[in-house]
């Protein structure tokens, strides 16, 4: 089979168990407990649980579709078709997950514990969301304003997302006034985006290496050989002896680490070198520059 349509393939499976993930961390953990999610679903959920007061509860997956779907239309132009299809089919699954899931689940998986119930939501929460981003995927709303945002500033999904759901709080203040339930939904949007990022980062991370050898050629003919990754040779004197030397400067990613590990110690096992990890990695093979 092309490797295009394995990696296709697995990159929706990716997808479609981070949304599930995700929809599981809502519907098991959060929306039993009473304890707001943030973003569509927890516009959904605060609309589910005012509904649900005045005997005609509204499912939080049909409230996420029909947002979604308004946000969707604005986002096509921005975004253009490929984003526009991808986002649909990700709200769409979130929407239909929740609506199911929400029939089956209807109390909290952890009793009488709302604290680490909005932990555990949290965690859950953000790590199947960060598994969809990394893939391609979305589950549309509150996310799609965080790509569309992070795409053009340099700024994290994640804290885009706190700032968002920022209202979503209010929401929850001016309809029942509870400042407990207040700080669990502060907690737990908190605990999301910090999953998030962590998942998006410790996969995007990157290394700078600085490398002092005397076969510095051979280890940089390597890397770019074997790695593809781009090599600068600075010059360099050792004050100690007062010898002229030469450095390697090497950006990799977390994939790559280890196997330049290797390479440097086949080649030279006396080389002195320190690694040290980088907010970001912009330009050719790394991400493109943001404003």
């Amino acid at each position: 089979m092309d490797k295009k349509i394995l990696r296709d393939i697995k990159s929706y499976f990716c997808i479609i168990f981070g949304i599930l993930t995700y929809c599981f961390a809502v519907t098991a953990f959060l929306v039993p407990s009473g304890i707001i999610s943030g973003g569509f679903g927890g516009i959904g959920t605060v609309i589910y649980m005012v509904t649900e007061r005045m005997g005609f509860p509204i499912p939080v997956g049909v409230t996420y579709f029909i947002l979604n779907f308004i946000v969707l239309i604005v986002a096509y132009k921005i975004m253009g078709w490929r984003f526009v299809s991808m986002s649909f089919f990700g709200a769409t699954l979130a929407s239909v997950a929740l609506v199911v899931m929400q029939k089956f689940i209807t109390q909290p998986l952890i009793v009488d514990d709302k604290f680490m119930s909005c932990i555990l939501g949290g965690v859950i929460g953000g790590l199947g969301l960060g598994l969809a981003f990394n893939n391609g995927g979305n589950t549309g709303g509150t996310d799609i304003i965080s790509l569309i945002i992070s795409k053009f500033k340099n700024i994290t999904t994640g804290q885009v997302g706190l700032y968002c759901n920022g209202f979503v709080l209010l929401l929850m203040f001016v309809f029942f006034r509870n400042v407990e339930d207040i700080v669990y939904g502060f907690v737990t949007m908190w605990v999301t985006s910090y999953s998030i990022d962590l998942s998006i980062n410790g996969h995007r991370q990157s290394f700078q290496f600085m490398v002092m050898s005397s076969k510095y050629d051979a280890i940089a003919d390597k890397v770019v050989g074997e790695l593809g990754r781009g090599v600068t040779i600075l010059d360099a004197e050792g004050w100690y002896t007062k010898k002229e030397a030469k450095v390697l400067l090497i950006i990799a990613s977390r994939i790559d680490k280890n196997k330049l590990l290797h390479i440097i110690k086949e080649i030279d096992p006396n080389a002195f070198l320190s690694v040290s990890r980088v907010d970001g990695a912009f330009g050719k093979n790394f991400e493109n520059i943001k404003s």
